[in-house]
């Protein structure tokens, strides 16, 4: 449900709601009195909520709703020129100048999507561009005008490539989809007589992403390492589409810039990075001048603890809707009035949890046996005297643990365990060097487990005889190698979505078909070797399993087949090893459903108060 909710009064103007369950996933402001939002849908056979590819316009009093785009699009919003809005699409750019139209971006089995300039009284559309490369993720100006695509070639790479109009023809007009990258492609628009290509400009590493964020001028603002991707840590740059030259704004000098730690203003200009070193920190960008930087520096200096981000603003920045959360505050949305220095609270989520109840987060550094630092994260048990300890690795590899909130880990604490998470080699977040590590070396970097549990033992944290380790994913991966390599070290383990033959990965996984995925694969799985290392895969070391283990799974996942986790327990059986389980029908890759979330958590309370 979408509530509508008047500052001044506090009193709320309209609920947005939709019949079988439906969920909104993404609204926007088109303008003070209209909105545009996205739907989401649960499943018939999961119990996981996926885009439904329809797009509403609606005032916010409810009234001249229309479905823009989608299956069930209305008449009025299907068709003009060549094209149909009764197909999948979701909303690419809001076009901040212009409170009429959008941009919309339509999928289709091609895979080549398409953007469409959309009215959002009447629904009426006419054709932008198609892209140049499949699965594209496009880029724009502050005007809305597109600027640039990422996405996959039919060599399956990852490339990028520059979006400009009406250039003088100077080259062969190569379709875009039989263009090698040294080439420029041409494509006619079919809605009017003007012409636009799509220029080549580099080729992307699946792990050492540029990630373009936007433009300005004859500039883009983009995420990567540098001029030839030289740098190891990821930064913030701008590239000149004329001269071709990268210039640095900012590079952290230990951990890189996530995708989604950029803050942008309304004219398109970068102003601000967060940079999660162990507790995020916000850093402005001087050179810039812009209101939104101004709110934020006094937003940062009145909660200098939490982390934050504007949701919206007023058009003068005056009022601002900000979201904070920490360790111990799991999500708030204030409105900061700048006029009064005045931060009111309005919503909470997770507001059946006692905020006062919850436990630190502190974060810790200690060097693994090769001395290479890795950075940890302790969440102490409410019983400050519980030696109860669970390990608790994240899943990827290629992601990190934040210091934020987290419920399980809460749920963890509140019932008198300690909580480690620690970004070993093969984490994101640390530079490309870090995260390569783990390429070939799955088993190898689960060293950096063992030498964590020795640091926390010998800082008195912990007790190393009174562990459990678990995990999901990758961390379920983890949670059955680290056993299986040290039964000295855990009394149980548990494994939830979990990894447990990685060959399996080519035949049933859907890494395979996504974007870059083979080559994704091959640099994850066999690193500088011609062949994957069969004794990293839990399913042929099952023998070696000495410890009580827990294995969770759901029926419909495709990250990791539930195939894989059958196989798995057939060969425990074969070896008489005893396990208990938990299996879900229409549960994905991970428990998305609050009720089996739940029983998921009692079960494994249940699990961990037996062996600890």
């Amino acid at each position: 449900m979408l509530s509508i909710l008047d500052l001044d009064t506090k009193e709320i103007i309209y609920n947005h709601e939709f019949v079988r369950g439906d969920q909104i996933s993404t609204f926007y402001w088109a303008s003070k009195d209209r909105l545009v939002f996205e739907l989401l849908r649960s499943g018939r056979d999961s119990t996981r909520y996926f885009a439904t590819g329809q797009v509403y316009s609606t005032n916010i009093d409810g009234t001249k709703q229309i479905m823009l785009a989608g299956y069930n699009a209305k008449r009025e919003a299907i068709r003009t020129g060549q094209g149909s809005a009764k197909r999948p699409a979701q909303v690419a750019n809001m076009m901040p100048d212009d409170k009429e139209h959008i941009i919309v971006q339509f999928y289709d089995s091609s895979e080549f999507f398409e953007l469409w300039k959309m009215n959002i009284y009447n629904g009426r559309m006419s054709k932008i561009t198609t892209a140049p490369v499949k699965q594209a993720d496009f880029t724009f100006d502050s005007q809305g005008e597109v600027t640039g695509a990422l996405g996959v070639n039919l060599q399956f790479e990852l490339v990028y490539y520059i979006y400009k109009e009406n250039l003088p023809i100077e080259y062969d007009p190569l379709d875009c989809r039989e263009a090698s990258d040294d080439e420029t492609c041409v494509r006619v628009r079919t809605s009017r007589p003007k012409v636009s290509d799509w220029q080549f400009l580099t080729k992307v590493d699946p792990f050492k992403q540029i990630q373009p964020i936007s433009s300005f001028g004859r500039k883009i603002y983009m995420l990567g390492y540098g001029e030839g991707n030289k740098s190891d840590r990821r930064g913030l740059y701008t590239y000149d589409i004329i001269s071709k030259k990268y210039n640095e704004i900012f590079t952290h000098p230990r951990v890189d810039i996530e995708i989604g730690a950029i803050a942008v203003d309304d004219a398109n200009k970068v102003i601000g990075v967060r940079a999660d070193d162990a507790y995020p920190s916000f850093v402005v960008l001087k050179s810039v001048k812009s209101d939104l930087k101004d709110a934020l520096i006094e937003i940062q200096k009145a909660y200098p603890y939490e982390s934050f981000y504007v949701t919206s603003s007023s058009t003068d920045m005056n009022r601002l809707i900000v979201y904070m959360t920490s360790d111990i505050n799991p999500g708030t949305f204030f409105l900061y009035d700048r006029n009064k220095s005045e931060f009111t609270p309005l919503a909470r989520q997770w507001s059946k949890v006692n905020y006062q109840d919850l436990n630190q987060m502190i974060a810790y550094d200690f060097k693994n046996r090769d001395g290479v630092p890795i950075q940890a994260f302790f969440t102490q048990a409410k019983n400050k005297s519980s030696k109860k300890t669970i390990i608790y690795p994240h899943g990827g590899p290629w992601a990190r643990d934040y210091w934020g909130y987290d419920p399980t880990v809460q749920f963890l604490a509140e019932n008198d365990f300690n909580v480690i998470q620690m970004n070993i080699r093969g984490s994101t977040g640390y530079g490309y060097k870090f995260v390569s590590e783990v390429f070939g070396n799955f088993e190898e970097v689960l060293e950096d487990i063992y030498d964590g549990i020795e640091f926390f033992h010998s800082e008195g944290l912990i007790d190393k005889e009174n562990l459990c380790i678990y995990g999901g994913s990758y961390g379920g991966y983890a949670a059955t190698m680290a056993p299986i390599n040290r039964p000295d070290l855990f009394k149980c383990a548990a494994s939830d979505a979990g990894l447990y033959d990685i060959e399996a990965q080519y035949i049933r996984g859907d890494i395979r078909r996504s974007r870059g995925g083979k080559v994704f694969l091959d640099r994850a799985f066999k690193g500088d070797n011609n062949e994957i290392d069969a004794t990293q895969s839990p399913i042929n070391r099952v023998s070696e399993m000495k410890v009580p283990f827990f294995l969770l799974h759901g029926k419909q996942d495709i990250r990791t087949p539930f195939r894989d986790a059958e196989l798995f327990m057939n060969e425990m059986d074969k070896n008489n090893i005893s396990y208990e389980k938990m299996i879900i029908t229409k549960e994905e890759h991970g428990f998305s459903n609050e009720e089996n979330r739940e029983a998921s958590m009692e079960r494994l309370l249940k699990f961990f108060n037996k062996y600890l």
